[in-house]
């Protein structure tokens, strides 16, 4: 039986066919499938959210930039946390997956209450780790779709731009 499924992942469209040849096969489709999908309409809100703030905090204070931080961009972090902690996963190289995705979000979301602080109390030390955060949170991405890529081709699931 042949599955093909498209998802936006991490910034990029893949598509993937597999054959239910393994179990982790089946699980990484329906990885990609189901949770990727899910986890990546998560990510294409937070970006919009980010890009408004980006429009409308031109001529706020800070104040109220930290305000809508907290207020809007922290939740909407911590839903995606929680939404890649709660996923429940069989097979190993599945869960490998999912936990670098996990160490991805983490670092994204502890980059943000850093630069809240950094923010609060005027700390550029802060806000320079923060910075660091955030570079670590995309690096472990591209880390994600590598390995994604190499669980793939060890399970015989093609992976390719649409």
């Amino acid at each position: 039986m042949n599955k093909t499924i498209t998802a936006a992942i991490l910034g990029f469209t893949l598509v993937l066919a597999g054959c239910g040849a393994s179990g982790t096969a089946d699980e990484l489709v329906d990885y990609v499938n189901e949770d990727l999908q899910a986890f990546a309409q998560l990510e294409e809100e937070f970006g919009t959210m980010i890009n408004n703030f980006g429009t409308s905090m031109n001529s706020a204070t800070e104040d109220e930039i930290i305000q809508a931080l907290n207020e809007e961009a922290l939740p909407a972090l911590e839903e995606k946390r929680e939404f890649v902690q709660s996923i429940e996963l069989e097979y190993e190289d599945v869960q490998q997956l999912n936990a670098l995705l996990i160490d991805a979000v983490e670092h994204k979301y502890d980059a943000m209450q850093i630069e809240i602080e950094g923010l609060e109390q005027g700390d550029q030390d802060l806000l320079t780790e923060s910075g660091e955060l955030l570079e670590a949170s995309d690096n472990l991405k591209l880390e994600f779709n590598a390995m994604l890529e190499d669980v793939a081709d060890q399970h015989n699931v093609e992976l390719g731009d649409e």
